[in-house]
């Protein structure tokens, strides 16, 4: 995560017009203005550059993008002939390959707890169609009681 967070604050950092064009570049200018520079959320910043100049984690980043890109790709193919797919267990499956996904509220169970489920799919428009007809034949779910 620490490396996914440096690379995309570099490749954002790519597309603007800012001096600071790198994660190092950020921390040398806050090293230099101590004083005026916001020290809110440094540490994050100093430790996502240390886990990238730390020897050895680049490998298996590297392994878990590629482990990435091939889940993904299987999944978005399977999923291509369907609107939505259903999810009945584990969603870390969809969470890890970046999957776009919803959640739809059907009821409430006789403690007022609403009860539902997580959809996922491989196009977006899609999937927000299913959901939204799905609910169309849930019953409306009543406000919660608050003290």
């Amino acid at each position: 995560m620490r490396w996914e967070f440096m690379l995309g604050v570099e490749a954002y950092l790519a597309g603007i017009r800012a001096r600071c064009r790198t994660l190092e570049d950020i921390l040398a200018q806050m090293n230099a203005y101590p004083e005026t520079m916001r020290r809110y959320g440094d540490g994050l910043l100093r430790n996502a550059w240390e886990a990238h100049s730390a020897s050895g984690g680049e490998t298996e980043y590297r392994d878990a993008l590629r482990v990435r890109t091939a889940m993904r790709r299987e999944l978005l193919e399977q999923l291509a002939p369907y609107d939505a797919c259903l999810m009945t267990g584990p969603t870390n499956c969809m969470h890890f390959a970046g999957l776009s996904s919803v959640c739809v509220p059907f009821d409430v169970n006789e403690q007022g707890v609403p009860r539902g489920t997580i959809l996922c799919g491989a196009d977006e428009r899609r999937l927000c169609a299913a959901a939204r007809t799905i609910e169309r034949f849930a019953r409306p779910l009543p406000l919660p009681n608050l003290p």
